[in-house]
């Protein structure tokens, strides 16, 4: 199977590479938290790989550290932090935790922007 014609010239072959990247990223960008969930929910959760598990606490410190800082402010009492449980299988990484949290309140606002737009 081949995906990019190999007559066309290189940069055309660049260009469908970078697009292609550049869709993976979006992709990634808007589900990152439901694939995170997901992966929670199955037997065993992340401790079934302490691979992931061990990456996990990884990154979740490193964006601890990250959102220190930048002087990132905690999450209040009117946010998603408290709001629910959806996000409760991550609570145990709180740098993960709280970039999640900043995430679904981004994607509820740009729901609210592409909303009012139709409007």
């Amino acid at each position: 199977m081949t995906y990019l014609d190999p007559q066309s010239s290189e940069s055309i072959r660049s260009l469908r590479v970078l697009k292609g990247i550049h869709g993976f990223h979006i992709y990634a960008h808007e589900n990152w938290v439901d694939n995170l969930l997901a992966v929670a929910s199955l037997q065993g959760g992340f401790e079934r790989s302490s691979r992931l598990s061990n990456a996990l606490t990884s990154l979740s410190a490193r964006l601890e550290g990250l959102s220190r800082s930048r002087g990132a402010p905690e999450a209040g009492p009117g946010s998603l932090q408290s709001n629910g449980r959806r996000l409760d299988p991550i609570r145990v990484y709180p740098g993960l935790y709280s970039t999640a949290v900043a995430a679904e309140a981004d994607a509820q606002g740009n729901q609210k922007d592409r909303h009012t737009l139709r409007s």
